[in-house]
């Protein structure tokens, strides 16, 4: 059995601790990559929460100033083939309003899905609710209406 020198172990222990600081850039670079790119994936999710939402309640009141009443459901191009990029009526109703397809490609991926999800939500919520405060005005408008002058001021 050999004997190992004290030169021999000044050695392994300065080449351990080369493979100690290599290891530990390393872990340290793949820690602060994962940490860029969750913070990127925030950012991006976001800014896409922001501009469904504001996409969604615009054309909402676009097509119920055109007097269209109607509500999306998100369904796969892939599923119900699709040809183009339009929107299509399903021939159901959901009491006064059309259910139309909004539909997304499954090949772009989830992040496709998730934004015209958002999109969805956001149009069907600005829709319902522009249809429920035009209601209320209209209720209040027929009181205003059966009550008389007299009856206002009581």
């Amino acid at each position: 059995m050999k004997l190992i020198g004290e030169a021999e172990v000044k050695n392994m222990k300065k080449s351990n601790l080369f493979y100690r600081i290599i290891l530990i850039v390393l872990v340290m670079t793949n820690i602060g990559t994962i940490i860029y790119g969750s913070w990127r994936e925030l950012q991006w999710r976001y800014e896409m929460i922001g501009e469904a939402a504001y996409a969604g309640s615009l054309q909402a009141k676009v097509d119920y100033d055109h007097g269209q009443l109607k509500v999306f459901e998100l369904v796969c191009d892939d599923k119900n083939h699709f040809s183009g990029k339009k929107d299509q009526f399903s021939g159901k109703k959901d009491g006064q309003f059309e259910v139309w397809y909004k539909n997304y490609y499954s090949f772009l991926g989830w992040p496709h899905k998730y934004g015209e999800g958002l999109f969805v939500k956001a149009y069907n919520a600005s829709m319902q609710n522009q249809y429920k405060c035009s209601q209320k005005n209209e209720q209040k408008k027929t009181q205003d209406v059966n009550l008389g002058p007299s009856d206002k001021l009581e």
